[in-house]
């Protein structure tokens, strides 16, 4: 996010000397040798040094700010891009240190100092580094009224150190900051003539989170409450510039995410009205389209209080008794408002621990079978077992034509408990026909085996899914691609890897095929005991991967091309390799970055 907060005062422990290597020590290939285009390109300028802390703006896709220091024996960076605010050691860092490098600052000391030493055969002798001790100096020795004109002329061009200036000029005059004059610059950062593009949402938050540091500063000055005000005032006003820009990297919503957090310690701190700040976060909570105040009555129960609770929840059920109770397949249960106001009701049951509350507000909306199956676990919970059994089967009659597995699961957990054990299976067998896999095969072979009765029914699962295969398998079209694959061919593959039957597995693969991954499974598993029927599948996944024409996957076949040389050559057949590998130059010719790379491996 732009604009993040600095970082805190450092300890540098002894002297470190700044070198290309150290450099290219704290950072990735990538971003090393994009740092030194950078530099090369020129693009390091206003390269500066404050006590320990070197500074330089970098010009990238947008102009960046760099901070370079030393801790302990290391050099570490900020920077103002993306990777930077992750925590990155960026290319923009590496070009900034390349650029003190070259400007002769080689060393930064525990004492505060950035050591400078002048070398012979610089490229770029002219080169001014802004040192902020001499600027100190300077000013110090300047004429007060000199200053004092200087620091006003550039006011008037620096908004930001205008309205500075004006809040500390109140402060000393025992006056509050002007709320108005930072509600106007939030509008102001937050304003857009036409739509903001992706390329121009960087610079705009950037303007929009200048504004948020100087909020959050009012915090630390003591004016907690102003800051609860104006961080509300803000998050409306960046929600509205959501509908005007490209947000598509989430800048903007990193930033409300932020004023969230600085809301809600100015809350703690400033100790507001809780039934008045209930009554707003309640608005807020239901009239806005992002979630910075999703589940408010929980994240702020400390602020609240009983007294804030307790208006909150009365907000809530008023509101929502004024909504219809919903039936199965009722479409108003995706209506937004809804789904706020069902959240918050189900917070304020979570505050109070009381399950039948929550109970009563899920048979609020009995759309969706997974309404259902959430009633028949929570009294499950409570263990009114019959309930809860009573509901589950609700779920299934209110939709017979779209039933949930999950419910089914449930009952069949519910009847096994009963000794019910015939509609036990009954239940997830129709989850496995349904559904079938390696998770609903496990799931029938454990009741089952409840019921002693596994081997004919494992012997019927299985079956279903030979006659789907073999089915499959007549008809061509419904291949899926180069590894003859049918879906359930590939299913009863994956149901014998999970039984750890490799043999079965490797020969159901082979009559009915199966996925590339599962192939590529069997290979590793039968490479030590059956190693041409490893290279038969690496050889197939070489041609699928050269045959997708990018580097990426030229290198993953090459990886697989290294690992049939090693088979190979332990069966004793390196003649075999060699015309293998003349076979792929023949075929793949066009294709020269991986002729490239054939031809590397072959001059080992």
């Amino acid at each position: 996010m732009p604009g993040g907060q600095g970082r805190g005062k450092i300890a540098s422990m002894n002297n470190v000397k700044l070198t290309r290597e150290r450099l290219q020590n704290r950072t990735d290939d990538g971003s090393w040798k994009r740092g030194v285009g950078y530099h090369e390109g020129g693009r390091v300028f206003d390269l500066a040094m404050d006590g320990q802390t070197v500074f330089a703006h970098v010009m990238g896709t947008h102009r960046y700010k760099v901070e370079l220091w030393a801790e302990q024996d290391r050099i570490l960076g900020d920077c103002t891009c993306p990777m930077g605010e992750g925590g990155v050691f960026c290319k923009h860092c590496v070009a900034a240190g390349l650029q003190c490098i070259e400007d002769c600052i080689t060393e930064l000391g525990e004492d505060g100092s950035v050591r400078l030493e002048q070398s012979k055969g610089k490229k770029r002798k002219d080169r001014k580094v802004t040192k902020f001790d001499d600027i100190r100096m300077y000013l110090r020795e300047m004429d007060t009224e000199k200053l004092v004109e200087i620091v006003v002329e550039q006011a008037k061009a620096d908004d930001r150190l205008l309205r500075r200036l004006s809040t500390e000029s109140a402060e000393s005059h025992g006056k509050r900051p002007d709320s108005e004059k930072f509600k106007m610059a939030i509008r102001n950062a937050c304003s857009s003539y036409d739509f903001v593009e992706y390329s121009e949402t960087w610079d705009f938050a950037s303007g929009i989170d200048d504004v948020v540091d100087e909020i959050a500063e009012l915090l630390g000055k003591g004016y907690a409450d102003l800051v609860v005000e104006l961080s509300e005032y803000a998050i409306e006003e960046v929600e509205n510039a959501l509908s005007y820009t490209d947000d598509s990297d989430g800048t903007l919503g990193m930033i409300l995410y932020r004023l969230g957090e600085l809301h809600l310690e100015a809350c703690l701190t400033a100790q507001p009205d809780p039934r008045e700040l209930a009554r707003r976060l309640f608005h807020y909570d239901l009239s806005s389209n992002v979630d910075i105040f999703s589940e408010a009555v929980k994240i702020y129960f400390d602020v609240l209080g009983d007294e804030g609770v307790n208006e909150y929840r009365r907000l809530a059920e008023e509101e929502w008794g004024r909504l219809p109770a919903l039936g199965p397949g009722d479409e108003r249960s995706f209506d937004g408002s809804r789904f706020a106001l069902t959240r918050n009701m189900e917070s304020l049951a979570e505050i109070s621990g009381d399950w039948e509350y929550l109970v009563k507000v899920k048979k609020h909306d009995l759309s969706h079978p997974y309404n259902y199956l959430q009633i028949a676990e929570l009294y499950k919970k409570g263990r009114q077992y019959n309930k809860a059994m009573e509901w589950a089967e609700k779920g299934l009659e209110a939709f017979p034509k779209n039933q949930d597995s999950r419910l089914r699961s449930f009952l069949a957990a519910e009847y096994s408990r009963r000794h019910r054990n015939d509609e036990a299976i009954d239940m997830v067998w129709e989850n496995y026909t349904e559904r079938p896999g390696a998770e609903t095969y496990a799931e029938l072979k454990q009741h089952a085996e409840k019921a002693d009765v596994w081997l004919e029914w494992r012997k019927r699962a299985i079956g279903y899914l030979e006659d789907k295969a073999e089915s499959e398998k007549s008809h061509p079209s419904r291949r899926t691609d180069r590894w003859r694959r049918t879906w359930s061919g590939d299913t009863l593959v994956g149901i014998y890897l999970w039984e750890k039957d490799i043999e079965t597995a490797w020969q159901t693969a082979r009559q009915y095929g199966c996925s590339r991954n599962q192939w590529l499974s069997l290979a590793q598993l039968r490479e030590e005991n059956h190693p041409r029927d490893a290279v038969e599948v690496y050889q197939c996944e070489v041609g699928h991967q050269v045959e997708r024409t990018k580097n990426d996957a030229y290198r993953e076949a090459m990886k697989l091309v290294r690992r049939i040389w090693k088979i190979m050559e332990g069966m004793g057949e390196q003649g075999e390799f060699e015309r293998y590998v003349s076979s792929l130059r023949k075929v793949y010719k066009r294709k020269r970055n991986f002729m490239g790379m054939l031809k590397e491996l072959e001059s080992r």
